[in-house]
């Protein structure tokens, strides 16, 4: 089970705080209100959006699939008895 829930918390995580990162990116370079009172957002709002969520999106599948713990190969090596 843990197995299961690892990697989907872990990219979870990993979108959320890169969607947090890409939020603070966007306020930091375009200011607080983007949109003048009175309007709505458009398309560009609609736009980035999509396009944050989708990167947030990949980076959490991208890190969930590196969190996947491989399974342990045990190799089975078949011992001779000694001749004498």
């Amino acid at each position: 089970m843990l197995r299961a829930v690892y990697p989907v918390a872990g990219g979870a995580g990993a979108a959320l705080v890169t969607r947090a990162v890409l939020q603070a990116a966007r306020q930091l370079v375009v200011g607080g209100n983007v949109t003048p009172p009175g309007r709505s957002g458009g398309g560009t709002a609609l736009v980035w959006t999509a396009v944050s969520w989708a990167v947030s999106g990949g980076v959490g599948v991208y890190a969930g699939k590196k969190l996947v713990r491989p399974t342990p190969v045990t190799s089975v090596v078949a011992t001779q008895p000694a001749q004498s």
